[in-house]
C-alpha cells in the first residue's frame, strides 16, 4: 500500500493497481447524492476491474492488523459480577482478591482513587509477557467503552457504573507486578506507549476529565497506575521514561530513574503514538516489541500526512503545538523542526516542504489545540483534589 499510494493512513483504496485515494476520495468517486452511481457512471478504472474485482474495491495493508492472544490457561476466574457492584465491591467470593490496604485501615479505592489499578491486591499467577497483558486490557476497554458510545459522544458515567468496568478494573490489579527495569528497549518502548494510551481512557473513567487549565496539570502529574517499581503518572511515563527525564520530573534519588530510557533513546516519534485524550492528539494505535520501529514511523508518515498537523502554504509552515511544548526533541530551532518533520513528509508534500524551507519568506506558526474530548457534555471534571499527593514510594508494597 504505501509503495502504491505513498501515503500511511488507512483506508486506502484501490482498483486493481490503481489508487483511487482515502475513503471520502473513494466515496466521492463512487457515489452522488448518497446513493451508489451506476455502472456506467463510474470512472474508467472502475469499469476496467470491475469483471475481475466484483465486490470489495478496497485492499488495506494487513501489516498493520495487530491480533492480541487470548489470555493465558491461567488467567483468574473473578468474580461473579451479576451480583450488585457493592458485593463484587467486597470481593467475597474468591481468596485471590482482597481490597488494597496501602496505609492505615483505610481501602485505597477510598485514599487513593487517582491510583487507578489498586481496588484490589492481585495475588495469583501473572503474564510472563507484559506487552500481551497491556494489549488485552487495551482491548478489553476498547470494547467497553464501543458499547457506552453515543451519537454524541462516549458516556463515560454510565461507562463507570456498569459491572463489566469493575471487572477491567480488577483486571488491571495484575499490572501491580509490571516492571520496566529488565525490558529491552523496543518492549519498553511499546508498552509504555500502549499503557499511557490505556489508561488516559481509565483515567477519564474513574477520575473524570480535566477540563481546563487549572486541572490539567495535576491530572497528569497525580493520576496513574502503581507498578511493581512504584507509582507512574502521565508524566512519569512520557516526560520519565520516554523522555530520558528531560525535565527532571524524576529527583536523583527516585528509584524510578533505573527505568528510564538513556537520553540517547528518547524518540521524538513517541509524540505522534502518545493520546493525552484531546481532539488535537494523534489518534490511538496499538504498538507490538517486535515492529514498534516500523510501526512508529508508520505512526509518524500518517501523523504528518495529515494537513491538521503539518500545514505548508508557500513558505508558512503551520504545526501541531506538539512540535513547540516538545521543540527540543525535533531540534533547537523552528528550521531544524521543519528539517526533521521533512523526512516523515513524503511525496508532493515533502517536495512542498522543500520548497518552503528554500524560501526567504520561511515561517513556522502553530495551530490552536484542541483540548475537547469525546466525552459525552457536559464532561465530568477531574478534580485536582482526587489526585495522589503523597510521596509513598510504593514497590515494597508488591513484595
Amino acid at each position: 500500500m504505501i509503495k502504491l499510494a505513498e501515503r500511511f493512513t488507512v483506508p486506502q483504496c484501490f482498483v486493481g493497481e490503481t489508487h483511487i485515494g482515502g475513503y471520502d476520495e473513494f466515496v466521492n468517486a463512487t457515489h452522488e447524492g448518497g446513493k451508489l452511481k451506476s455502472e456506467d457512471d463510474l470512472p474508467q478504472a472502475f469499469k476496467t476491474e470491475l469483471a475481475s474485482l466484483p465486490d470489495a474495491l478496497r485492499a488495506v495493508d494487513p501489516s498493520l492488523k495487530v491480533v492480541i492472544p487470548p489470555p493465558p490457561p491461567y488467567a483468574n476466574q473473578l468474580p461473579d459480577l451479576a451480583k450488585s457492584i457493592e458485593t463484587a465491591r467486597l470481593c467475597s467470593t474468591t481468596p485471590l482478591y482482597s481490597p488494597l490496604i496501602l496505609s492505615g485501615t483505610t481501602p485505597n479505592e477510598s485514599l487513593h482513587p487517582s491510583i487507578l489499578n489498586c481496588l484490589y491486591r492481585y495475588n495469583d499467577r501473572v503474564d510472563p509477557n507484559p506487552d500481551l497483558l497491556i494489549l488485552r486490557l487495551k482491548s478489553t476497554l476498547d470494547s467497553l467503552i464501543t458499547s457506552h458510545t453515543t451519537s454524541v459522544g462516549v458516556d463515560y458515567p454510565s461507562l463507570k457504573s456498569s459491572p463489566d468496568f469493575l471487572s477491567f478494573e480488577i483486571a488491571t490489579s495484575e499490572l501491580q507486578s509490571l516492571s520496566f527495569s529488565s525490558m529491552s528497549l523496543s518492549c519498553k518502548k511499546s508498552c509504555v506507549i500502549n499503557l499511557y494510551n490505556l489508561m488516559i481512557k481509565h483515567a477519564f473513567t474513574k477520575v473524570g476529565i480535566p477540563t481546563s487549565k487549572k486541572n490539567r496539570g495535576p491530572f497528569f502529574t497525580t493520576v496513574g497506575y502503581a507498578l511493581k517499581s512504584g507509582f507512574y503518572s502521565f508524566d512519569h511515563l512520557e516526560n520519565g521514561i520516554l523522555r530520558s527525564n528531560r525535565n527532571s520530573i524524576l529527583k536523583p534519588s527516585d528509584t524510578r530513574l533505573l527505568t528510564i530510557l538513556d537520553d540517547s533513546s528518547v524518540d521524538p516519534r513517541i509524540h505522534f503514538a502518545l493520546n493525552c485524550g484531546a481532539k488535537s492528539c494523534p489518534p490511538i494505535k496499538k504498538f507490538t516489541k517486535e515492529a514498534v520501529e516500523e510501526e512508529l514511523e508508520i505512526t509518524a508518515k500518517g501523523y504528518c500526512e495529515d494537513d491538521g498537523n503539518v500545514k505548508v502554504e508557500g513558505g508558512k509552515v503551520t504545526l501541531n503545538m506538539i512540535f513547540n511544548w516538545y521543540g527540543k526533541d525535533f531540534g533547537n530551532t523552528e528550521r531544524e523542526k521543519v528539517e526533521k518533520i521533512r523526512k516523515w513528509c513524503v511525496g508532493e508534500k515533502g517536495e512542498r516542504v522543500d520548497e518552503a524551507l528554500g524560501r526567504e519568506d520561511f515561517s513556522v506558526e502553530y495551530f490552536v489545540y484542541d483540548w475537547g474530548c469525546d466525552g459525552v457534555k457536559p464532561d465530568v471534571p477531574f478534580d485536582e483534589e482526587t489526585g495522589y499527593k503523597k510521596g509513598l514510594t510504593l514497590e515494597h508494597k508488591w513484595e
